[in-house]
């Protein structure tokens, strides 16, 4: 058992699984690509996980805070500095008094894990979970899964909040080894809603983390779908060649269908450096998307 509580003054973000800080910060630095959004949270949080199988974990928050939009402040970049930064989805001011509550499962549990991840994980702050620790999935010739499931729901009756929804997130990520020089690895994220979602929880997908060969967070909406599949074959922290599929869909209530976004493509990579050639499947060649990437997709 782990109880833990916390008062806090962030700079949040519900974009941490498509890309990871270092990226986000390099491509802002760099060619003047914002890659998420961002909003302040201020309040307090107290959290607790059980843990009564090595490979199983429930994870339990109660959360009262303040939600405030922010602007982009920043205007320096090294390349690309007479274009604007990608304006920052605002936030929904007000305070949200929420319950989250959900579970973990793990090939090969969670007593190998650090204490740090341990932590972070049970903060809650990544609703979509966490890339799979690679060194298990190189070394060891079993299949290495992982799914995570979190629901958060803020009510203005029950807990007093100025927002009103509910939203589940279940995401479950997988890697084969193949061979001494192959695996395979999937992604499948499945999110809905009920209620009113504010901006800062509205589901996104497009572009890097995604759907390759679209614009960053291209389609918007109340739930989600989003498989992700990928192929890889080269030499263990050396040289690798990568195939990629991605299909996903965004829906709001307010739309009577959404369409698929789907996206092929290959990669070229040396360690964790790699660059991804993207396209829209019904766009080749046009739609090319070229990224590079200092760390997997999922």
């Amino acid at each position: 058992m782990y109880v833990g509580g916390e008062f806090h003054d962030l700079t949040a973000s519900d974009d941490h699984w498509q890309v990871s800080p270092t990226e986000a910060g390099l491509a802002a630095l760099g060619p003047r690509l914002s890659y998420r959004d961002y909003y302040r949270r201020r309040g307090v949080q107290i959290n607790a996980a059980l843990r009564p199988h090595p490979q199983f974990e429930a994870v339990f928050a109660w959360r009262a805070e303040r939600h405030e939009p922010l602007a982009t402040t920043s205007d320096f970049s090294l390349w690309n500095d007479d274009e604007p930064f990608r304006p920052n989805v605002a936030a929904q001011d007000g305070r949200l008094n929420a319950i989250v509550v959900g579970a973990s499962a793990d090939s090969h549990g969670f007593e190998r894990e650090s204490l740090e991840a341990s932590y972070r994980r049970h903060q809650l702050e990544t609703p979509f979970g966490a890339r799979l620790d690679e060194p298990e999935w190189k070394r060891d010739p079993r299949p290495v899964w992982r799914v995570d499931w979190t629901s958060e729901v803020s009510d203005p009756d029950a807990f007093g909040s100025d927002f009103d929804f509910r939203r589940h997130i279940v995401t479950g990520r997988a890697r084969v080894l193949l061979s001494e020089h192959q695996n395979f690895g999937v992604r499948a994220i499945r999110g809905w809603s009920g209620g009113v979602l504010p901006p800062q929880r509205v589901f996104a997908i497009g572009g890097i983390g995604s759907v390759h060969g679209y614009e960053f967070k291209e389609a918007t909406g109340d739930a989600l779908t989003l498989l992700n599949l990928e192929y890889e074959v080269g030499w263990r922290g050396a040289l690798t060649a990568i195939g990629f599929f991605d299909t996903g869909r965004v829906t709001a209530a307010s739309a009577a269908s959404s369409p698929w976004l789907k996206g092929v493509g290959f990669g070229v990579g040396v360690g964790p450096l790699r660059v991804d050639f993207g396209y829209k499947t019904d766009a080749i060649p046009s739609s090319l998307k070229v990224l590079l990437r200092f760390d997997r997709t999922f």
